[in-house]
């Protein structure tokens, strides 16, 4: 039984490397070894819905993945506005990165095509620019009810990027091109 607020909602946040693996314990821990995913997840989760919370520009989340698991500060973040994981900057390491979110997405975007699920889909981007009126979105898609008299209260915690990320995004797209141009050069010979 999962933990639920005073609004009876409990909410879970899972990563798309991590999705078979939760199915398949889920599985083995409920013995339904022969049912499907979505019989799986109703036997684990009563009236479950799904609210999609995507990042639409790939290359500053790959960059995020990449800084907050490069170095001794991994998945550590500033409290005082310092920087934090200021890696040396590793084009084929966040090109990795930019090519495994935008798999994943692609992978579970097929998943909810594939069970037929239609789920609230939410830009981390307009979370970040409007946040109260998106989680109102998504507590009026939960069915929460008067939702206008509900308090959002502000996060407490501080974003990531800053300057070093702002340096790395440049860094990436100027090798990104000359990458791209010798490629097309060297086709063209």
């Amino acid at each position: 039984m999962w933990a639920t607020g005073r609004n009876g909602i409990s909410r879970s946040r899972m990563l798309w490397n991590a999705w078979e693996l939760f199915l398949e314990r889920s599985r083995a821990s409920h013995r339904l070894h022969d049912a499907g995913d979505i019989e799986v997840l109703q036997t684990v989760f009563q009236e479950l819905q799904y609210v999609w919370l995507r990042r639409l520009d790939k290359l500053r989340q790959a960059i995020s993945l990449w800084r907050a698991t490069t170095g001794g500060d991994q998945f550590r973040y500033p409290v005082d506005g310092s920087p934090v994981n200021v890696p040396e900057f590793a084009f084929d390491r966040i090109d990795q990165f930019v090519r495994l979110v935008t798999e994943q997405e692609k992978s579970l975007k097929n998943w909810f095509d594939r069970q037929g699920i239609v789920s609230m889909q939410v830009a981390y981007e307009d979370l970040l620019g409007n946040r109260t009126e998106v989680v109102l979105d998504v507590l009026r898609f939960l069915g929460v009810g008067d939702v206008e008299k509900v308090d959002i209260p502000q996060p407490e915690e501080i974003r990531q990027t800053d300057t070093h990320t702002e340096r790395y995004i440049s860094l990436y797209r100027q090798e990104f091109e000359r990458r791209d141009s010798i490629e097309i050069r060297g086709q063209g010979a």
